[in-house]
């Protein structure tokens, strides 16, 4: 059982010093509260300390509380030791909001001291002057030490924060808060009168009062909070209560995945610092969308009106796909305070969005002329004029952009999409090779490598109907770090990034979702297959393969459809979804439908070679548990066509499964993983050391048995696996 010293510090208030020992008490138990009494002459402050002294608190005096603390971990028994003030009551960010919860903070308080860890509890609910339920989020940093904890180390991260009850309104008559001197009451009041804008959010959070009311009577306490309140201090806000709408860090980040490329962003810092005022949802739902718009409407009406207002509310319009809307807010924006930079450049792209594209060009031409030292002009308006295929002006504002800006990588990448749109290979090629040598380990570089190398390879098929591409064989660029690279090569025993392409191109894979299309394109191995980036069923795909996808031909058969704004190509005879990784907007529609036609078509018939030579060990994904009857039918269709083989991969809670193999007979190898890749908020964090194993004893099993032998009796999937 972890033991814990949560000391208090600062003075001990008279109303707070009550509800402090009751939270904490209940929280760890009184006798891990420890305070230091400076002779404190308020008799309610020493009653309060006797009555908790005899339930178990450590009373203590002589000491600081540093020295405490140092004395608590090396020589009293302690494994973790943390100091508040009498201000502040400790809770924690879950998944699923803050809570009090005495179990989650517990849990996350043994995480510490299991780690050894010296971690930094960055943000505090700081109340405003008169509320006790009513804060706004704020950096205020303190230390927790676990027992061990090495001297020097970076400090960890935690969900823990604190609830600052630090501003009382006024000083109450026979009341002493001891927390702010009189005279600072009124700067307190004015500080806060000035965040009215656009600087913070109000949060309401009541979880703290729901648990001490089931202790004390609070009435009282609240009712002298109260007295002298500024009047009407909320009334021009708009408040965010946690308790109706808790806050989910996964289901934020789900909804704006652009904030993901950021390591670092807290996320709930970010909702309430600038998520709320840019509009953006709080969930995936459609709902959070509607109701975004609604808190933005009100927050317009109820503040002053100011640039961040109506950039704010046209960017819910976009979330909410009311485009025409956020024109007229934009509009709006503009004629109340002129042609600023942020305005113009929000105005130009909602043009883009709604592909009204000679309003586009223009205002992105007036951006450019009122701010020239930002790049995201001359890429956007270049982005424009691609779109209406005006490339010889794409190619100038290129020019004039890199002329400023020449290591802007956005830039640079467009100038290579401006080449793929004139269908300019070699030059592509060129500059893709420049690219690469200048910004190796650029994440966007690398993240742009499996599309750039797709291109080179889709173009070679579409030019040439006699000649099978299987990948583009440029440079082979990893989705990981250099570090990360040294690991994987050490791990799965390759001699460098080249053996270890290779080794992952000789699988395939058949679908069911993008996993294991990701897991290629992290080891460096950029196949073009038919069913990499395609979401296919089961019975589809047995349908599929026994058919020959024969009605992949039919006429109006493949469609395109847009989710999330990418063009998303459509089967209906099987209800395939594949990936174009192409955004609306950036082509004519028609035209690119029949250049995806004429690719699912070359690729179909590259895969019904592929399973005829049996040279690829396919892959399949079971996400759905599906019964062996069905997994054998998948077995012997993919076996029809010869002596190819199906590595089967399902998810297990067996430990001693994952990561290994076993024959499944009729050309099957049942593998298990761990886990999922992809989260029930469509987020991926796939287990890359999992399949790391799973491919290598796959491989192998596969090489070392003759084909002949795979076809041996299926092995019962409840008992222990004959793994490599």
């Amino acid at each position: 059982m972890t033991r814990i010293a949560c000391l208090m510090t600062d003075n001990m208030d008279e109303l707070l010093l009550r509800p402090w020992l009751l939270h904490h008490g209940y929280l760890f138990g009184f006798e891990s509260l420890y305070l230091i009494d400076h002779d404190y002459t308020s008799q309610a402050v020493q009653d309060v300390l006797r009555d908790f002294a005899a339930l178990g608190c450590n009373v203590m005096s002589g000491r600081t509380a540093n020295e405490l603390s140092n004395h608590l971990l090396a020589e009293g028994g302690v494994d973790v030791v943390f100091a508040l003030p009498c201000t502040d009551f400790l809770a924690l960010l879950g998944s699923n909001g803050i809570t009090c919860s005495r179990s989650a903070i517990n849990d996350e308080v043994a995480r510490i001291a299991d780690a050894k860890e010296l971690v930094e509890v960055q943000w505090a609910l700081e109340n405003w002057p008169g509320y006790l339920d009513a804060f706004r989020y704020v950096q205020v940093p303190f230390w927790i030490s676990a027992r061990g904890a090495e001297v020097g180390a970076k400090p960890g991260t935690t969900t823990l924060l604190s609830i600052r009850l630090r501003y009382p309104p006024l000083l109450a008559q026979g009341a002493s808060y001891g927390l702010l001197a009189e005279e600072k009451i009124g700067a307190t009041e004015a500080y806060y009168g000035d965040q009215r804008g656009y600087a913070a959010a109000t949060l309401r959070y009541r979880g703290i009062w729901r648990q001490l009311a089931a202790m004390m009577d609070v009435g009282e306490l609240e009712r002298q909070w109260q007295v002298g309140r500024p009047a009407n201090l909320l009334e021009d806000r708009v408040v965010w209560d946690l308790d109706a709408m808790p806050f989910s860090p996964g289901a934020y980040l789900a909804a704006n995945p652009d904030l993901t490329t950021n390591s670092n962003l807290d996320p709930f810092a970010h909702f309430v610092r600038a998520g709320i005022f840019e509009g953006r949802r709080y969930n995936v739902s459609d709902e959070a969308a509607a109701k975004m718009f609604t808190i933005f409407e009100r927050l317009r009406r109820v503040t002053r009106d100011g640039v961040a207002g109506y950039v704010g509310l046209a960017n819910v319009c976009h979330a909410a796909r009311c485009l025409a809307e956020g024109e007229e807010v934009l509009r709006q924006g503009v004629i109340q305070y002129g042609e600023t930079a942020k305005l113009v450049f929000e105005f130009a792209l909602i043009a883009l969005y709604r592909q009204n594209h000679s309003d586009s060009i223009d205002r992105w031409e007036r951006f450019i002329a009122l701010a020239p030292d930002r790049p995201e002009g001359y890429r956007l308006l270049a982005t424009t004029c691609r779109q209406v295929q005006d490339f010889a002006r794409a190619e100038a504002v290129l020019g004039a952009g890199l002329a400023r800006f020449p290591n802007d990588i956005g830039m640079l990448i467009s100038r290579i999409d401006l080449a793929a749109d004139c269908a300019d290979r070699s030059r592509v090629k060129q500059l893709w090779f420049q690219l690469l040598q200048k910004f190796p380990d650029d994440r966007e570089v690398r993240r742009r490598a499996g599309g750039i190398a797709t291109f080179l390879g889709a173009w070679d098929q579409e030019q040439t109907s006699d000649v099978k591409v299987e990948e583009y064989r440029g440079p082979v660029v990893v989705d990981m770090a250099d570090h990360e690279i040294e690991v994987a090569l050490a791990r799965l025993g390759f001699s460098d990034t080249s053996e270890m392409r290779n080794f992952f191109l000789q699988f395939q894979s058949l679908g069911s979702s993008c996993e294991f299309g990701l897991v290629q394109r992290r080891y460096g191995a950029e196949p073009i297959s038919l069913l990499r980036w395609n979401s296919i069923n089961p019975t589809n795909l047995i349908r599929g393969l026994e058919t020959r996808f024969e009605a992949l031909d039919e006429p109006g058969n493949l469609d395109l459809t847009v989710v999330r704004r990418e063009f998303i190509l459509f089967d209906r005879k099987y209800s395939m979804a594949m990936h174009t990784f192409t955004m609306e907007g950036a082509v004519e529609r028609d035209k690119f439908l029949a250049q995806q036609v004429k690719r699912a078509k070359y690729l179909c018939g590259n895969l019904l070679a592929d399973l005829e030579e049996g040279e690829k060990l396919f892959v399949y994904i079971d996400e759905t548990e599906q019964p062996h009857s069905e997994i054998a039918r998948l077995g012997r269709a993919i076996r029809s066509y010869g002596n190819s083989t199906l590595l089967y991969v399902r998810v297990t809670s067996d430990v001693a499964k994952t990561g290994k193999v076993e024959l499944g007979g009729e050309g099957l190898i049942f593998g298990y993983i761990s886990r999922p890749g992809r989260l029930s908020s469509g987020e991926w964090n796939i287990d890359f050391q999992n399949w790391e194993a799973v491919c290598v004893a796959g491989a192998k099993l596969w090489k070392s048995v003759a084909h002949n032998d795979l076809t041996a009796p299926p092995a019962r999937l409840s008992n222990s696996a004959a793994s490599t």
